[in-house]
């Protein structure tokens, strides 16, 4: 009990400065350990950011020294699916897309991109336009990109980027600038790593029975650098050592059927003459 009033404010104001410092205290170590939570967990997300990048890195565009259009300036369809490219890739294949025809200006070469993109998806029931990317109108398309498996080459896609040069260059060349960009587009995989420094270049020919690229254009690319006589036709595939077993063995077993149905055909014009 107080003596005198004096004596009890002197008691109440050391019961409220003991107070004070006691809550203080556990703020201080409140905010504290907030803190230290905050930071581990800053730390966790950009680790795992930095060891796990998301597959859509459709925004992380890499600067080029050309004109480029990502698939969303071109408005593109999302694909239904995608598989991812394993990268550095031992390959470039050149194209032409014959039809449709050459584009000379952004707008003409957009719908040429969408054309492409339709005929692949809606017609020949693919994921997405089959090439890597395009090229026409003095400037480079974004197809499926550099991280994602293209359809341009049945049986090579796995070890190769697809670039088309859009139109039909059987008896004349794309634009100089075209042809450069091409190129550019090419280095730039190989200082971006998606692309091997010792890369083959070829034609699409060289692996399907087709006449794509054009004979024009398929001429003019065997003065490129890096460019490859081998494989020189789709029967050399067996001999090219960078595909895989698996599909090697599709092609054992497709090249066994031909010689069964052409040793058939044989055996029936014999009995017939």
């Amino acid at each position: 009990m107080c003596r005198n009033y004096s004596d009890c404010e002197r008691n109440q104001k050391k019961k409220w400065k003991g107070f004070q410092s006691n809550y203080t205290w556990a703020a201080g170590f409140i905010i504290v350990l907030l803190v230290l939570i905050t930071l581990c967990v800053c730390i966790t997300v950009l680790t795992k950011r930095k060891t796990n990048p998301p597959d859509d890195i459709e925004f992380e565009v890499p600067s080029y020294n050309f004109s480029f259009l990502t698939r969303a300036q071109w408005n593109a369809r999302p694909p239904i699916e995608t598989t991812r490219l394993s990268t550095p890739v031992p390959y470039v294949v050149i194209h032409h897309s014959y039809q449709p025809p050459a584009c000379n200006n952004t707008n003409q070469c957009i719908l040429a991109m969408r054309s492409m993109q339709n005929y692949h998806m809606d017609v020949q029931r693919w994921w997405d336009i089959g090439y890597n990317f395009a090229i026409g109108g003095n400037e480079a398309y974004e197809g499926r990109g550099w991280n994602n498996l293209g359809a341009h080459a049945l049986h090579f896609n796995s070890v190769s980027i697809g670039i088309c040069l859009i139109g039909d260059w059987s008896f004349s060349l794309p634009t100089a600038e075209d042809l450069l960009i091409a190129q550019q587009l090419i280095d730039a995989g190989v200082a971006l790593g998606y692309v091997s420094p010792d890369y083959k270049l070829i034609g699409h020919r060289q692996v399907r029975e087709t006449e794509c690229p054009g004979n024009a254009l398929f001429k003019e690319i065997q003065n490129w650098a890096h460019y490859s006589p081998f494989p020189s036709t789709h029967e050399d595939l067996l001999q090219v050592k960078e595909l895989s077993k698996s599909v090697k063995e599709v092609l054992r077993k497709k090249a066994m059927k031909v010689n069964e149905t052409d040793s058939v055909q044989n055996a029936q014009d014999i009995q017939k003459h």
